[in-house]
This record gives structure tokens, C-alpha cells and sequence, in this order.
């Protein structure tokens, strides 16, 4: 009986030392994986919540007073308390966000479909070809740039129920993006060829373009509109503002500074973000490249966006809220090191933080 007993404490003994380490590694493991997961806080020092998405697999988009999410699982819009408000569980390998303050709309770079979520739905439109840049215009149409069989590529026009209402099919050129005018009237196509870059412009009304503006020199990264008849040109030189016939108006040479960020607005004005060897330099340009305001950093910028008529800028260490005249308004210095921020839809700022963790602040 005494050996039974012996046997038994023995063979729990063994049973405790194969379970204890598993337990223990499992729990390490499961720390380490969790190590940067999505938390949200509200005001700065609240307590954040944490979600069950890992922040190096996600896109996170300010939308509206709500952030929405694009990962490899799908699309959500939640809003701060952490509470789920719309989703889409598709996968998406390589997944890519734009938002407005109604909607989001997310899509994986080389698939042929996107989601689009908002707070009163949820859904998955099938495209004919690859999709490989989307924008949302100020009043809510898409511009999707996608392979087409045949050509270098295409841009549809989507109006706001997604139904397509226009495309521009590229014999020459590779479509690298396209813009909506503010007023649904109008969009730009940009294109880059072996010979030249080039942006595109059509009235959506009319087959015939409205005119088409080339550079041969540099590529052209993007445009942006400012206001409805008038654009703003990005490349790695210059920015250069053009009318609706593709006619130069001014231009704002780079010089020998490096094109470092650049960010659009829908109040009439572009900011860039300039560097040399010693300093940063943000200008903030306005109609025919009128420079509104100017400043100089010593520290690295890692984050630029705007929004109506203001400006946020962040470094490491502190944010700053300035105007359209890049006069500041608002400087803010969390306790965390940030990562990035972005201007939300109450002129808050959804910061997400070094190591981990989201936070909205208000400004």
C-alpha cells in the first residue's frame, strides 16, 4: 500500500514538472504576442483597452470621431470605447486604408475586391481589375486605379452607392493614382510611361479630356486638388500648380532639399515637408503656389496630415496643431513616445505610441 502511495506522489510529481513549464511557456508566449496590441484610450492617461488585433498586421485611419482597422483578418470601424460598430471579416494580404468622416474603405494591393464600412453598413465590391491605389474625394466618390487587359491600366469613378460613372483607360502610361474634385465634377489620372510622367484631366460628364499636364524631368507622385479648378502637382523636385487644361500657373522648386512628406487638404492647400543634412522644412502652399507660412525643425518629423484648415505635426516627443498659415495653435507633449499621429475628425489627434498602444487626445 505504502509503495502505491509512493507511486502515485511520484507520478504527479512527474506530471507537475512536464505541465508547469508548458503552462509557463504558453503564458510566455502569449505575452509576447500580445506585446503590441491595439489599446484605446481615450483622454491622455486613461486606462487603454486592449483588442484582439496586432498592431504590425494592421492599418489604422482616423474616420470620422470612430478609427477604423484594415489587418489580414478584414475591415473594422470601431469607436474609442473599443466597441466593434462595423466590420467585414475578407481577408487582405497587403491591406490598404483611406477614409473620410462617413466611411472607410479598404482593399489588398493586387486583389479585385475592396470593403467599404461605415456605421450604417457593411460591404465587398468586386472590381475586373487589380486594384493598386484608391482615394475618396471631399464628397465621398472613389477613384480606383486597377490593371485593365489590353492597356497599362485603368481609373474608375465610383459615385457614393459605388456604382461606376466613369474610366479612363491608359494605352500609354501605367496608372500610379487618381484624385475626385471636391465638387464629384472632375478627376486627374497620374500616369508615369519610360518617356514622361503625366496627370490626366477629365470633366465625368464628357469623353474628351479636359486637358493633360507632362513632366519629363521627375516623376510625379501624386496631385492634389485645390479647390475645384485648380491642382497641385508632387514630385521629387517641385510642386507644381496647374488648371484644369493642364496649364502650368506656378510652381514651388525643391531646390536641393529632399521631398520627405507631403499631405493635402480640402480647405486649398498642400503641405510639404522638406529635409537637408541639418534641418527639416514645412511649407504650407496655397493657390498658384503662394507660400502661407514656413517652418524650420531640428528634430525628425515622422508624422503630416491635415484636415479643414489645420495642420498636425509630430515628432517623437510632442505634437503640434498649427493653421493653414502654419501659426501654431496647439502643442501637446505626451508622457509615451510617439510613433505616428494623424488629425481626426474633431480636430483630436489619433496618436499611436512606440511599443504599442492607440490613443485619441484632445488638442
Amino acid at each position: 500500500m505504502k509503495q502505491q502511495r509512493a507511486d502515485k506522489l511520484l507520478l504527479r510529481r512527474r506530471v507537475l514538472i512536464i505541465i508547469i513549464p508548458a503552462v509557463l511557456l504558453a503564458l510566455a508566449l502569449s505575452l509576447f504576442l500580445m506585446r503590441d496590441k491595439i489599446r484605446f484610450g481615450g483622454k491622455t492617461g486613461s486606462e487603454p483597452l486592449s483588442l484582439p488585433v496586432l498592431y504590425e498586421n494592421s492599418v489604422i485611419t482616423a474616420c470620422g470621431d470612430k478609427i477604423a482597422i484594415a489587418d489580414s483578418f478584414g475591415l473594422m470601424l470601431k469607436n474609442f470605447s473599443g466597441k466593434t460598430v462595423s466590420e467585414l471579416k475578407v481577408p487582405l494580404a497587403f491591406p490598404a486604408l483611406v477614409c473620410n468622416d462617413n466611411f472607410a474603405v479598404a482593399y489588398s494591393v493586387g486583389e479585385r475586391y475592396l470593403l467599404k464600412v461605415s456605421s450604417g453598413e457593411s460591404l465587398q465590391l468586386s472590381v475586373k481589375g487589380r486594384i493598386s491605389d484608391i482615394s475618396i474625394s471631399a464628397n465621398g466618390m472613389l477613384a480606383v486605379t486597377s490593371s485593365e487587359t489590353g492597356y497599362r491600366g485603368a481609373v474608375t469613378i465610383y459615385d457614393t452607392n459605388l456604382s461606376p460613372v466613369y474610366t479612363f483607360l491608359s494605352a500609354k502610361g501605367f496608372p500610379l493614382c487618381a484624385k475626385v474634385s471636391h465638387n464629384g465634377k472632375v478627376f486627374a489620372a497620374v500616369t508615369v510611361s519610360d518617356s514622361n510622367s503625366a496627370v490626366h484631366l477629365f470633366s465625368l460628364d464628357s469623353e474628351e479630356p479636359l486637358g493633360v499636364y507632362s513632366l519629363s524631368e521627375a516623376v510625379i507622385r501624386d496631385v492634389f486638388f485645390i479647390g475645384n479648378n485648380e491642382l497641385c502637382c508632387i514630385s521629387e523636385n517641385e510642386a507644381t500648380f496647374i488648371d484644369l487644361g493642364g496649364n502650368v500657373l506656378a510652381s514651388y522648386a525643391f531646390n536641393d532639399k529632399k521631398l520627405d512628406k507631403y499631405c493635402g487638404s480640402d480647405d486649398g492647400f498642400v503641405c510639404i515637408l522638406l529635409s537637408d543634412d541639418n534641418s527639416h522644412y514645412l511649407y504650407s502652399l496655397g493657390t498658384g503656389a503662394n507660400v502661407l507660412g514656413s517652418l524650420t525643425y531640428t528634430a525628425p518629423i515622422n508624422s503630416l496630415s491635415a484636415k479643414s484648415s489645420y495642420i498636425l505635426v509630430a515628432d517623437s516627443e510632442k505634437l503640434m496643431l498649427y493653421n493653414r498659415n502654419l501659426s501654431l495653435v496647439k502643442e501637446n507633449k505626451p508622457e509615451r513616445e510617439i510613433a505616428r499621429a494623424q488629425i481626426g475628425g474633431s480636430l483630436d489627434a489619433i496618436v499611436t505610441y512606440a511599443g504599442g498602444g492607440i490613443y485619441r487626445i484632445g488638442l
